[in-house]
């Protein structure tokens, strides 16, 4: 994730949830790793690499 561009994205939790980060060391790898590893996030970068792929129209042809 190093080498990607980031942006800050704020979410509504509760205050139990927010006092569980809190009490981490680092709440915000805790959130990433989650995340990453999560099966619609996984299907999401499988369609995406799909569609980066795929040949575009206006290539031009190599010859």
């Amino acid at each position: 994730m190093k080498d990607q561009k980031s942006v800050i994205h704020s979410i509504r939790i509760s205050k139990s949830l927010k006092e569980f980060l809190n009490s981490l060391d680092n709440s915000n790898e805790f959130i990433k790793k989650l995340l990453l590893n999560t099966d619609d996030y996984k299907k999401f970068l499988h369609k995406k690499e799909i569609l980066e792929n795929q040949p575009s129209l206006f290539d031009e042809k190599k010859e």
